[in-house]
Order: C-alpha cells, then sequence, then structure tokens
C-alpha cells in the first residue's frame, strides 16, 4: 500500500453556509383544452396556446375522399390568443404532430368538407386582446400512434410548445431509450445523470450573467447492424418556458473522468459515453432532455418532476455541511493509519490484521451513515472507496502471511483505486458547490 496525501483534497471542500437556492415553478403536461403560456426571454407571458381537440382519425371527410391506403387523415384544432404587448405568430408550419416513434409531421392536405365547423388557421400575428382559431390538418401512415402537438418558433430564442400531451413518453434518468433513423440505424441513448447547477467550471470562466451551467452525463450504444451516426449537437435542453438550448463548452475547474461527447460514427455493438454542457437560465427550471435528427425527437430524460426551486438535487450548503462533519471524522481517522504516512515502514501480519481490523470499522460507520437528498452518489463513492481500502488491507494480510508477491500487487491496485475513488467523491461535492460555499 502507497501513501498519498488526501487530506489537502479534504480541507478544500471543509467550507460551510447557506447555498443559494433558485425559485421557479415547474413545468407539467398540458392536456387537450388546456391553454399552454407563451412566455418571452424576461419571463412576461405573451400568448397562449390551446389545442381543443385533435381528432385521430380524421373521419368527416366527403364521400369518395378517403385517404390513401396505409394512411389517415388526423386534425388538431387550436386557438391562438395574444395576451402580451408583442402576442404571437399563428403559423401551420410551425405546428407539428410528434409520434410515438419519436417522428415529427408538419402539416398536410387532408379532405376536410367546406363546412366544417373551424377554418384552416391563418398565418397571422395575433396582438395583445386579438386571438384566432383554425385547424391544421395532417397525413400519416395509419399505424402511427399520436402522442402530442408541437408548437415550434424562433422569437429571440427557439421556443418549443407543448399545448397537447397526448402521452408522450416520460423517461427517467438511467432509463435507455431507442432512437432510430430514417436509414434503419438504431442506438440506445442514455442519460446517466444531470448536474444542476454544474459549480466545476474554473471560476475565472463563470457562466454569463443571468446563466448557470448544467452538466450531462450520456451514453449511446449502436444496437442494430447500420452504422448509426451521434451528432453531439443534437442534444438539447428545453426548461418550463419551453425555451430549447443546445450545448456549449465548459472550462473544467479540475479535468474529469470522462470527455466531452463528440459526434461519432458508431459501428455495431460500438458505444460511447461522454459529456455535454449546457448554458440555461438561472432561475428557470428544466422540462426535459432530448435528441433531435432528422428522424424527429425523442425525449431521453423527464426532468419535469424536479423540485420547483429548479436546483434539482442539489444539497444546500447546510445539508452538504451536516453530511461532511460526520463523513469527515472517519476520513481522517482513516489517514491516520500507517499507509498514509509518508515515513511507514513494512508491515507485519499483526500489524496488517489491526489495520484491516480498523478499516472495516470505518467501513462500517460510512455504510451506516444517512446519506441526505441529493448526495447518495458522493455517499456511494465514500462506500466504494472505503470497500477498496477493506479489499486492499485484505490483500496486505495475505502477502504478509504467505509472502505473496501477487498479493501484494493487488493491494497496492486496491488502494489505488480506493484513492481514486476518494477524489472522485470530493471532485463531486465541489461540483455540487461545495467549494463555493461562503465560510462561516
Amino acid at each position: 500500500m502507497r501513501s498519498l496525501a488526501i487530506r489537502s483534497l479534504m480541507a478544500a471542500v471543509l467550507l460551510v453556509s447557506a447555498f443559494p437556492a433558485i425559485g421557479v415553478a415547474t413545468a407539467g403536461p398540458v392536456g387537450v383544452g388546456k391553454p399552454v403560456s407563451f412566455v418571452d426571454q424576461n419571463g412576461v407571458e405573451q400568448a397562449r396556446v390551446t389545442v381543443t381537440s385533435v381528432l385521430d382519425p380524421f373521419t368527416d371527410y366527403p364521400q369518395g375522399e378517403a385517404p390513401d391506403a396505409g394512411t389517415k387523415f388526423v386534425l388538431v384544432v387550436l386557438t391562438f390568443e395574444g395576451t402580451g404587448d408583442t402576442g404571437i405568430e399563428s403559423y401551420t408550419g410551425g405546428v407539428y404532430l410528434h409520434d410515438a416513434t419519436g417522428a415529427l409531421w408538419s402539416y398536410g392536405f387532408p379532405n376536410v368538407p367546406d363546412d366544417f365547423a373551424q377554418p384552416e388557421l391563418s398565418n397571422t400575428t395575433v396582438g395583445q386582446g386579438s386571438q384566432i382559431s383554425g385547424y391544421v390538418g395532417y397525413v400519416v401512415p395509419e399505424d402511427r400512434v399520436i402522442d402530442g402537438v408541437f408548437i415550434s418558433a424562433v422569437v429571440g430564442g427557439h421556443v418549443l410548445l407543448i399545448p397537447a400531451d397526448l402521452g408522450l413518453a416520460r423517461p427517467s434518468i438511467g432509463e435507455s431509450v431507442d432512437v432510430t433513423e430514417r436509414d434503419g440505424a438504431t442506438a440506445a441513448l442514455t442519460i446517466k445523470s444531470i448536474v444542476d447547477p454544474y459549480k466545476g467550471y474554473d471560476k475565472k470562466r463563470p457562466p454569463a450573467d443571468g446563466s448557470r451551467f448544467t452538466l450531462v452525463t450520456a451514453s449511446a450504444t449502436n444496437s442494430g447492424d447500420t452504422p448509426f451516426r451521434l451528432e453531439h449537437s443534437g442534444f438539447v435542453l428545453r426548461d418550463a418556458n419551453g425555451y430549447v438550448w443546445g450545448e456549449t463548452s465548459i472550462t473544467y475547474a479540475s479535468k474529469p473522468k470522462l470527455k466531452d461527447l463528440d459526434s461519432v460514427d458508431l459501428a455495431k455493438t460500438d458505444e460511447v459515453s461522454g459529456l455535454l454542457a449546457f448554458a440555461v437560465p438561472a432561475g428557470v427550471a428544466l422540462e426535459g432532455l432530448y435528441y433531435q435528427s432528422d428522424a424527429g425527437l425523442f425525449r431521453l430524460a423527464d426532468l419535469s418532476a424536479a423540485p420547483a426551486n429548479g436546483d434539482s438535487d442539489v444539497p444546500t450548503c447546510e445539508v452538504m455541511r451536516t453530511y461532511w462533519s460526520l463523513i469527515q471524522p472517519l476520513l481522517t481517522r482513516l489517514v491516520g493509519l500507517p499507509p498514509f504516512q509518508p515515513n511507514a515502514g513494512p508491515m507485519d501480519e499483526t500489524a496488517s490484521k489491526a489495520m484491516l481490523k480498523q478499516i472495516q470499522s470505518l467501513r462500517g460507520g460510512v455504510t451506516a451513515l444517512d446519506a441526505p437528498d441529493g448526495l447518495s452518489d458522493v455517499h456511494s463513492r465514500f462506500v466504494g472507496a472505503l470497500l477498496l481500502y477493506e479489499r486492499s488491507a485484505e490483500d496486505q494480510v495475505a502477502a504478509a502471511h504467505d509472502g505473496d508477491t501477487a498479493a501484494l500487487a493487488l493491494s497496492h491496485a486496491a488502494f489505488d483505486a480506493a484513492q481514486v475513488v476518494v477524489q472522485d467523491a470530493i471532485a463531486s461535492l465541489d461540483a455540487l458547490g461545495f467549494d463555493d460555499c461562503p465560510s462561516a
């Protein structure tokens, strides 16, 4: 076992006081007949959009004008209402159907009788105090299950409203989502973790005023026979106001374990994992993480159930301080053991067994701690580190008893691995903002 001074790393995160919370309302599903608000980038409502009905399939077409074989007509009836100074654009080309395969469908030309209850939606500006209603028609394959209505607009930023949620998928973090491209290539995409806000950036290069960083860990595995082209720019975050944010770059305070995710061609069974950084408005919750391609739009993680203050599971400094006050004494006892001392000599079997007993006691103490909300991942890393230290001590006992050089090499390897996990746990605390908390 080798010595490595980790106490300085521990001291670097031994900070206290209150972590600033971010206050916003959460985003939830919008059903047919419920208005969804369009707000500008200052958070001021400018309009409301209501889908009053989705006729799927639409069967009230004139006699003899049925859809072609294998297709169906779908009609969406909706109302645009201007409530603010700038209002909203009513534009048929920006209203899309979304189906359960991820595909988006733009308006088509179904056969609608002249006496239908609503006119076709007009393309116009709907100003304050005005409203307009109408239908948008579509021709889609008859086997497609329509699960949502989306409205895309560019108004000082890309806005994607969802005025009708008819059963959109709500995958959780860690759940794999299948993505199929038009050429038949398939991949399983997984959002492994989201740190929001992310605080592990170089303090000389903070996010712009009024924004915060969010760091995503994602993976993709080619699940078919055709090469899959993964585009890192295809990953986008959608916030609770409907604004969509593409990736950005972060200068990290310390080198992360994973590299930033790049675009890559994945051959059969190939897998890639990496980091994706986003800059999103401070004080606005996140609704979801999506992947967009020429095949459609795929929700990879539903974030609408995040806490209303918009800080996800990020614990306050008070919570982190309390947790650290419990685990620090155990870690301090750990680094007091001979392997951490720079001038420690060889240990015989008796000394090795005594050290193993102490590490087992420390591991039990760490395992017994209750991990608070938002720190379960950090806590799991500390537990894992203690298990590795214990394994290292067990191998050292075997090496001391039998003079087994192979066991001694295994002991060194387990110790080195434990050191990495401890440093990773401390870096995770830093990423949660512990290093930025004001001193008591």
